[in-house]
C-alpha cells in the first residue's frame, strides 16, 4: 500500500487526528493532505462525532481510514467505521506488515479483546492516555496493554491541546483546532519521524 520511500525502503505514512468534534469544514484539508502527501492511513483517535466526515474522507482518498470511538461518538460513527472495515476498538489490523490496534471509549473491553487476539502490536491507538503521562484522564488498562504487548508507537487521543511527541508517545492535539500529526514509519527498523502541523496552514489547490 505504501507509496513513499525513506532511505530506499517503503514507509508507512499516517495522518493522525483526534477530537475533530464534527468539524466537517476540515474535511477538504484532510482529503487534500492525504492525497498530496501520499498518506497510507488516516487515523482517528476518537471524538469524530460526525459520520459524514468518515464517509467523505474514505471515498476521496487512496489510503485507509481507521479509528476508535471517543466519548462523544454515537453508534452512527461506529457503524460507518465498521462499514469501511476501519473500526479498531479491540481489533488489530495489519497494514504493510505493521499491526495496528485500538482502545476506544470502553478501555477494559478493548484491552481484553486485543489480548485475546494473541498478536504482536506495532502501533497502539488509544482514546485515553497512559496514567504515566502528565495529562488527565489516564487509564491503567492502557498501561497494562502497553506493558504486555510492547507497541513501538502509541498514539493517544486525549490529553493535550496541541500536537506533542514524547519518545514513542504521540498526541495529535485537538483536531477541531486544526492540529494533527504526520507519522512516517519504516517497518523493518521502526525508525519514526513525526511532524506536527495545523490543517488551516494548508493551501488547497484545485480541491
Amino acid at each position: 500500500m505504501s507509496h513513499y520511500k525513506w532511505d530506499g525502503l517503503m514507509v508507512l505514512r499516517i495522518l493522525a487526528a483526534s477530537n475533530i468534534n464534527g468539524r466537517e469544514d476540515l474535511v477538504p484539508y484532510i482529503i487534500y493532505l492525504a492525497n498530496t502527501e501520499k498518506i497510507d492511513v488516516v487515523l482517528f483517535c476518537g471524538n469524530i462525532v460526525s459520520p459524514l466526515i468518515i464517509d467523505e474522507i474514505s471515498k476521496r482518498i487512496k489510503g485507509r481510514v481507521l479509528g476508535v470511538a471517543g466519548n462523544l461518538d454515537d453508534p452512527s460513527v461506529i457503524k460507518i467505521l465498521k462499514s469501511i472495515n476501519g473500526f479498531i476498538d479491540g481489533r488489530i489490523v495489519e497494514i504493510d506488515g505493521l499491526n495496528i490496534g485500538g482502545i476506544g471509549f470502553n478501555p477494559e473491553l478493548s484491552v481484553n479483546r486485543l489480548l485475546k487476539e494473541n498478536k504482536h502490536l506495532d502501533i497502539l491507538v488509544s482514546f485515553y492516555p497512559s496514567i504515566k503521562t502528565p495529562f488527565k484522564n489516564g487509564v491503567g488498562m492502557v498501561d497494562h496493554l502497553i506493558k504486555t504487548l510492547h507497541p513501538k508507537i502509541v498514539v493517544f487521543g486525549r490529553g493535550y491541546k496541541e500536537c506533542l511527541v514524547n519518545d514513542k508517545y504521540i498526541f495529535p492535539g485537538d483536531g477541531y483546532k486544526g492540529f494533527y500529526a504526520l507519522i512516517e514509519i519504516k517497518s523493518k527498523d521502526y525508525r519514526i519521524k513525526t511532524y506536527c502541523h495545523r490543517l488551516q496552514n494548508i493551501v488547497l489547490d484545485n480541491y
